[in-house]
């Protein structure tokens, strides 16, 4: 049969070991230094690696230099899109209106004014 009620302290819980050295009480403030041991070493730990101090001036002025070479770099590379994107539609415009091949004439005697004239005709259509 259960009992019901205990009416002594040893019947509240399991008998305690003989060969336990430490009291329940102890027990507890052993568990407590421990814990409050643990903490201390992680707050140690934090502040000796920089995760609880203030960012320093130099630290802060790296941080800003690295942020404005960031933006250059994505400045630049939108720039060289932009500059793609124009040179796509300006080579597809030009593709379009230069679709026939125009032939050129040019009778000369000299071959050289003959390619001059042929490459300022390009240029000028």
């Amino acid at each position: 049969m259960k009992q019901l009620f205990a009416y002594t302290e040893n019947e509240l819980g399991p008998p305690p070991d003989p060969n336990d050295p430490f009291t329940p009480k102890q027990r507890r403030i052993a568990i407590g230094i421990l814990i409050f041991a643990s903490l201390v070493l992680v707050l140690i730990y934090a502040w000796h690696n920089g995760w609880l101090s203030q960012p320093t001036p130099k630290l802060k002025q790296i941080r800003t230099e690295k942020q404005a070479v960031s933006n250059k770099i994505d400045s630049v590379v939108t720039e060289i899109k932009e500059k793609a994107k124009t040179s796509v539609k300006t080579q597809q415009t030009l593709n379009k209106k230069y679709k026939d091949a125009v032939p050129v004439v040019v009778v000369s005697d000299s071959l050289v004014e003959a390619f001059y004239l042929r490459d300022s005709i390009t240029r000028y259509n």
